[in-house]
């Protein structure tokens, strides 16, 4: 976690002293206290089954309107098809979850 920058907050553990230690590139503030700050603000971010697959998609149709190779409407259709096609996958396999 410390080597990669990421944050993962419960209020039991906001008094850790990781969460004051100085951020040199940040000029030393201590990054932490204010991520603890904000994190009462912060909406909820729900994970799915579907999440890392429809990211990736996400990222292509991105591109793809990006570069010019297809509009974004175009884009977010296809991602759309893909995405409702991933799921239709699972829900012939799974049945409804």
């Amino acid at each position: 976690m410390r080597q990669r920058g990421l944050f993962r907050h419960s209020k039991p553990h906001g008094d850790a002293p990781i969460f004051k230690e100085p951020d040199v590139y940040l000029g030393g503030q201590p990054l932490g206290e204010l991520f603890i700050q904000l994190a009462p603000d912060l909406p909820p971010r729900y994970q799915n089954p579907y999440w890392s697959e429809g990211a990736d998609l996400l990222n292509d149709a991105i591109f793809a309107a990006v570069t010019e190779k297809q509009t974004p409407r175009e884009a977010l259709t296809d991602l759309a098809e893909k995405v409702r096609a991933l799921i239709a996958k699972d829900s012939s396999r799974w049945g409804d979850m």
